[in-house]
């Protein structure tokens, strides 16, 4: 066909159109930018000068959507030349480490690794898979402080840090003795008598744990402020409609002598009605006051607990149980709905997961992570979820009538055990038949290596975890119904009974009886809501906040002003609290490091 014949001339034309056609379509494909409108724009014009830069586009929108290391791998041997290669490898590489950080686990690290071993995040997820193997170097200062000094970008090393200064403080910080102050308000009745009486409160406490109380001047101030004033039916301050009468309240705080924050300080408050008050006495002298003198204690630290201390996270509703790791918590809802925290910083907890259970009448009060499983167990039974990426979903469930209400739960080989109101039974970790092993209703369980341990309302058995049947299982410690009884934790050999009156603490191995350790008297913990057992340490939460307590020398130690007071686990060199809406981190290593590092880090 000659280029000047009529027939060219129109082909000629006809090309151009097409080409121009193209062209717009180009643009408008590109203002949508989907890959769907490049398919389109691909399968009308194969043979576009864009074709090439369509089939990109696709494949840099579908790496977005879905980060891997296998789909950066293949982008850049598909598309050597590409100018958007280097920044897909930045969102990729940040993508999986966030995804390596909620999973928090040295495995995730090293995967992460294996794709990324040089680029920006590799320092940082080695020093994260470091701290995490080494279980946060628990006890260990000088390799927490050698941590510090050689991974400075990690996840964990301004807790680490934190950490270290708090040894510091306790070695250099320490109260001596500490100066008792009574302030009793003018028109009080019975002052000397109440003057007398919080005197000798203190003074047993302290002389307890050690500590000197001395009447002048000291590092520290123990002050109880006590005053009484009357209140009418409709005090609004009381907050209840009762009948006119006398509200006495008490302010016990202890603080060191230059420090802004108190260690500690604690409200007691009661109402008194005018029909039980004695002309001119006290009314923390009636007959109706007996439940503030049981409440009433004198909190003890040798030293400014408080920087143990990590800021406390709200829920924004009521929470029923906890389960921690190094570095992580699950915290629960009496529905069974769950969040799980990223605790490498506890100071700023930041929520990688969040688990919401349908709707229904069933009720959970303890957590138990086995693994990428969840288990959540109560009253009603038992629930197992597993997590898949930031997603978990409902594996299995066994109900009040297969596994009665639980109290504990453990995971061996691959197994569930839990333990309650139906005895010991085992299933499968994703479901399957249910073996009855123990028929005796129990009120704790708890594992220490291939020693299992059982506790029902009078006794601490001791058996194999492994081949839990009834006649592997012997006696090992006599607890007595009067404690009431309600779980056991273990940590090496120590295993430490709880119940509402206080605990009892005994030395355990893999056979035979357990010897019996120092036991505090009824009363000397106050009602006792739950126990970790960390480092030889025996940490117990309840009504009169965290207290540490010497299974040794049989005394305690140190407190700490936490809120959170209804449960408690172990994290690594950390404990998790819980009550209420709160969940607050206490760092633990200043009672359980074996030595203080070379020097304190800065």
């Amino acid at each position: 066909m000659r280029p000047n014949s009529p027939s060219f001339q129109l082909l000629l034309v006809i090309a151009l159109g097409l080409a121009s056609c193209a062209g717009q379509n180009w643009e408008q494909v590109r203002e949508q930018d989907t890959p769907a409108v490049y398919r389109r724009f691909l399968a009308e014009h194969p043979r576009s000068p864009h074709a090439a830069e369509a089939s990109e586009r696709i494949a840099v929108l579908q790496l977005e959507r879905e980060p891997t290391a296998e789909a950066l791998a293949r982008f850049q041997k598909e598309h050597p030349a590409s100018d958007a290669t280097a920044d897909l490898t930045r969102r990729v590489e940040a993508r999986l480490f966030d995804a390596a950080r909620a999973e928090a686990t040295p495995a995730g690290y090293d995967r992460f690794l294996a794709s990324f071993p040089d680029d920006e995040f590799a320092a940082r997820a080695r020093g994260n898979a470091e701290y995490l193997r080494a279980g946060g170097f628990a006890g260990r200062p000088d390799a927490l402080a050698a941590f510090v000094q050689q991974h400075p970008t990690s996840d964990y090393t301004t807790e680490s840090q934190r950490t270290l200064a708090a040894l510091d403080a306790r070695s250099n910080a320490r109260l001596g003795a500490v100066a008792l102050r009574i302030e009793i308000a003018a028109g009080v009745g019975d002052a000397d008598r109440l003057r007398k009486l919080f005197a000798e409160r203190a003074r047993e406490a302290y002389a307890a744990a050690g500590i000197p109380l001395v009447d002048g001047a000291a590092t520290a101030a123990l002050t109880i402020r006590h005053e009484e004033r009357a209140a009418s039916a409709h005090d609004e301050q009381d907050g209840l409609l009762a009948k006119p009468g006398v509200v006495a309240e008490t302010i016990v705080s202890l603080q060191r002598s230059g420090d802004a924050q108190p260690i500690w300080t604690e409200r007691f408050r009661v109402r008194i009605p005018d029909a039980d008050l004695r002309a001119g006495g006290s009314a923390l002298f009636a007959h109706s006051a007996a439940p503030y003198w049981e409440r009433f204690f004198v909190p003890i630290a040798s030293w400014p607990t408080q920087v143990a201390r990590r800021t406390a996270w709200s829920a924004g509703s009521g929470l029923a149980g906890v389960a921690a790791d190094v570095g992580r918590a699950i915290a629960l809802s009496p529905d069974g709905s769950f969040r799980e925290l990223d605790l490498s910083d506890p100071a700023a907890p930041r929520v990688v997961a969040d688990y919401k259970r349908p709707a229904g009448m069933s009720r959970f009060t303890g957590v138990y992570r086995a693994g990428s499983r969840v288990v959540l167990f109560g009253e009603d039974g038992l629930e197992v979820v597993a997590r898949e990426g930031a997603v978990y979903r409902r594996v299995f469930a066994l109900d009040r009538g297969a596994a009665g209400a639980v109290v504990g739960v453990e995971e061996v080989d691959g197994r569930l055990l839990a333990a309650g109101t139906r005895g010991l039974v085992r299933t499968p970790l994703d479901g399957g038949p249910v073996e009855r092993l123990f028929d005796r209703p129990l009120r704790g369980m708890a594992r220490s290596g291939d020693t299992l341990l059982v506790l029902d309302e009078q006794w601490l058995y001791a058996g194999s975890a492994r081949d839990p049947r009834p006649s592997s299982f012997a006696k090992a410690a006599e607890i007595g119904r009067g404690m009431a009884a309600r779980g056991v934790r273990v940590g090496g050999r120590l295993a430490v009974v709880f119940g509402a009156t206080g605990i009892a603490c005994f030395e355990v191995s893999s056979g035979g009886p357990a010897r019996a350790l120092a036991r505090p008297k009824a009363g000397t913990l106050g009602n006792v809501s739950g126990v970790s057992v960390v480092g030889g340490s025996v940490f117990v939460i309840g009504d009169r906040g965290l207290q540490v307590w010497d299974p040794q020398r049989g005394r305690i130690v140190d407190a700490i002003d936490v809120k959170g007071r209804a449960a408690l686990d172990a994290a690594g060199g950390h404990v998790v609290a819980i009550g209420g809406e709160r969940l607050e981190v206490v760092d633990v290593t200043p009672w359980i490091a074996r030595s203080a590092p070379a020097a304190p880090a800065r």
